[in-house]
């Protein structure tokens, strides 16, 4: 290693072998972490505190807005999916389809009016 032109101070090079020797030596265990079931846990949990939620109060409702730009047949799947899981778990998905003519601005625009709609509690955009 050098600093401002000069060579390695003794200090500097004991750290850097003990530093290289150390990486030698230790193993690192690989953890998998499966998603499928970190997602399932997630899901549960909260499908559950949904439930609890709906017998303390019956008019508690969960709203995911799910806004579609376009009609791809790939991006149809995964809104599919989406709103299947949400069902699973105690939500409703509501799906706004937008023709993939829409600009900026009129995407923002529609995005705005969502947010500011109290019955919506999240939204997902799928652009294309």
């Amino acid at each position: 290693m050098v600093i401002n032109g000069e060579g390695p101070t003794d200090a500097q090079e004991s750290h850097e072998k003990i530093t290289i020797a150390h990486l030698l030596h230790c193993r690192m265990v690989a953890q998998l972490i499966s998603g499928t079931e970190i997602s399932k846990q997630l899901l549960s949990e909260v499908a559950e505190k949904l439930k609890k939620r709906k017998e303390s109060n019956s008019s508690f409702r969960v709203v995911l807005a799910i806004v579609q730009v376009g009609d791809r047949s790939d991006s149809n799947v995964y809104i599919g999916a989406k709103i299947k899981k949400a069902a699973e778990i105690g939500a409703e998905g509501r799906l706004v389809k937008l023709p993939d003519t829409l600009t900026q601005a009129e995407l923002e625009e529609e995005i705005e009016k969502l947010n500011a709609d109290d019955d919506v509690d999240g939204i997902i955009v799928q652009v294309r």
